[in-house]
């Protein structure tokens, strides 16, 4: 993971960034080399991860959780997820935290975390050898309709040119909802999570 990182870093995101520059020619603006992750940020993260992980001498024995318990800890990874989100707007920060995105909705970074965690405990406790339970599944697959669903309806109404929420988008009630659908992305996310892990079990196995 070091070597590409650092490829990008140092070297590929500057050079995009000098193209943006060239093609753009700001007039009130000059080009200045600055090493930065961009879209490669989670591999600095992915580097962080397996640091931690390489520090862990055991793991605990755990059953595969259930829907209600997934929610259940994927909600509090939420909560957490949009206090970050909140804290990051105040402060200004549109890099996030070491350039992970925390912003709104699209802010994921303990949703990655979480995810990371779940792969090392399925690992270690052998979750994945056997088919995933089918009453997770159909929860799962119910969720990731329902939120897609949610979400699409949300943004396309109130920001899509010509929406009829288009006078709603922007005001405090908007912006408050906005950030409070981190709060059910949090289940979201391990939904998609599971759907994925089938997936892969039923056709690339």
């Amino acid at each position: 993971l070091a070597p590409p990182y650092l490829l990008f870093w140092l070297l590929l995101n500057p050079l995009n960034s000098m193209l943006a520059y060239t093609l753009t020619q700001p007039s009130n603006a000059a080009y200045t080399y600055f090493p930065n992750s961009a879209a490669t940020w989670f591999l600095s993260w992915l580097l962080v991860f397996q640091c931690g992980l390489a520090l862990i001498d055991t793991l605990p024995t755990l059953p595969l959780p259930q829907f209600g318990r997934l929610v259940l800890m994927s909600l509090s990874v939420a909560m957490v997820q949009l206090l970050a989100s909140v804290v990051c707007a105040l402060a200004g920060s549109t890099l996030g935290f070491g350039e992970m995105p925390m912003m709104g909705p699209g802010g994921d970074g303990f949703f990655n975390l979480f995810g990371f965690v779940g792969g090392v405990f399925a690992k270690a406790n052998q979750w994945l050898v056997p088919p995933l339970p089918p009453s997770l599944l159909r929860s799962a697959r119910l969720y990731v309709l329902v939120m897609a669903v949610v979400v699409l309806c949300f943004f396309f109404l109130t920001l899509a040119p010509g929406a009829p929420g288009k006078d709603f988008a922007g005001t405090p009630v908007w912006t408050a909802l906005f950030f409070a659908l981190q709060l059910p992305l949090g289940p979201y996310c391990a939904c998609i999570l599971v759907v994925t892990v089938d997936v892969f079990q039923r056709h690339c196995d």
